[in-house]
């Protein structure tokens, strides 16, 4: 059961409730903001960046474990940013007491030009949330030369 309206009363480091809660579980936590942005990708040829050809972003691919709910926002050169949002919730799946966490792999839509893009993932919400890989799938297209 979650309480909703109940406002803490802290004084000199101490945090006071109002009320009987004896029989309830109680979790109390900071709000806090987890993000993360990547760097912009770029392809590699003998330990250098190769930046004589088009790298277009098409999907991301994030490892998670243990994890209730994440965004993934793209932002595209010179566009507003895209927003993905993930949560652990199946649908027709209704757990008391405990939060839906996910543990898999799941993947989002980039579809952007790499250079000049931007790609972060953040969790302004109280459940977990842990990346343990990220993969990217696109297409590179290498400009022709003058022969």
């Amino acid at each position: 059961q979650r309480i909703t309206g109940v406002v803490p009363i802290i004084t000199n480091g101490v945090l006071t409730l109002m009320g009987d809660y004896d029989d309830k579980l109680v979790c109390i936590g900071l709000n806090y903001e987890m993000k993360y942005q990547f760097s912009e990708w770029f392809i590699k040829a003998n330990e250098a960046a190769n930046l004589s050809g088009v790298l277009k972003m098409r999907k991301l691919e994030l490892g998670m474990v243990d994890t209730g709910y994440i965004e993934v926002a793209v932002t595209p050169l010179n566009r507003d940013a895209l927003v993905h949002e993930f949560t652990a919730h199946t649908v027709g799946v209704a757990v008391t007491d405990e939060a839906n966490l996910f543990t898999g792999t799941e993947g989002f839509l980039l579809m952007c030009n790499a250079k000049g893009s931007t790609v972060e993932i953040s969790n302004d919400t109280y459940l977990p949330s842990e990346i343990h890989a990220a993969c990217f799938e696109g297409f590179y297209t290498s400009r022709s030369k003058l022969i």
